[in-house]
């Protein structure tokens, strides 16, 4: 099986994608390929603190 989920937000901002994760994580099933599309987060792998 194969999914394609489309998403409104980056994954740094956690949200609908983050729910799918976890609904999919529950699946047993060998045969399947998750596919995410998000926006690009322009911070991501940036820091977003002061060391």
């Amino acid at each position: 099986m194969r999914i394609l989920e489309i998403t409104g937000e980056p994954i740094l901002h956690g949200g609908q994608e983050i729910y799918i994760h976890n609904v999919l994580c529950g699946l047993k099933d060998n045969d399947l390929q998750i596919d995410v599309l998000t926006p690009r987060n322009e911070d991501y792998g940036r820091r977003r603190y002061r060391p």
